[in-house]
């Protein structure tokens, strides 16, 4: 019987992984920065949107919030190929007051998540999603094929006194490609 669960069961990264995998949902620095150097020349980043929305019951207990939050999703390609999907989602003012958010546009958040002493990771988790969850169908959303199931991780960040989560959400073409261009952890 298929599992109609709607939010991802979050947690701890497991220790019994494949290095592969391992090495992407436990990665510390800027994942675009890691995803780009598997071949500059092949690589894009894309802004798909940027959305105010009600958080979903996960992001309500990790994000203290009074309503309304900023959904912002992108997407990463290698040689036209998705890699990652990823979604932002973080308090309204951390996009309206503070320039430090409220100046990306279509730029990667970890140009300034991994530069600013205001901001520190808390909290990891991870998860593997397949076709119940609304972070899958978010991810695949222009996707051609879609894979079973897809690796994903959320961290939170303390910027200044508001919480933000990041999802990151792996598809297979990113092992590959690691693979082909031999990139190190």
């Amino acid at each position: 019987m298929k599992n109609t669960k709607k939010h991802p069961d979050w947690q701890a990264l497991p220790r019994a992984l494949p290095q592969s995998i391992a090495t992407w949902l436990g990665y510390e620095q800027s994942m675009t920065q890691k995803i780009k150097a598997l071949d500059p020349d092949a690589f894009a980043f894309t802004l798909q949107d940027q959305t105010k929305a009600q958080p979903n019951a996960f992001e309500a207990q990790a994000l203290p919030s009074n309503g309304t939050i900023i959904k912002r999703n992108i997407h990463m390609t290698q040689n036209h190929q998705r890699v990652l999907f990823g979604r932002t989602v973080g308090h309204t003012a951390l996009f309206d007051n503070e320039k430090i958010f409220s100046t990306l546009g279509g730029r990667p958040i970890g140009e300034h998540l991994f530069n600013n002493d205001n901001i520190k990771r808390t909290h990891l988790y991870c998860t593997q999603l397949d076709d119940s969850h609304e972070l899958y169908h978010a991810a695949t959303k222009t996707c051609s094929e879609n894979p079973d199931t897809l690796w994903a991780r959320c961290a939170r960040y303390q910027a200044w006194e508001y919480s933000l989560l990041i999802y990151e959400i792996f598809f297979p073409a990113l092992f590959t490609w690691e693979v082909r261009h031999a990139i190190p952890a």
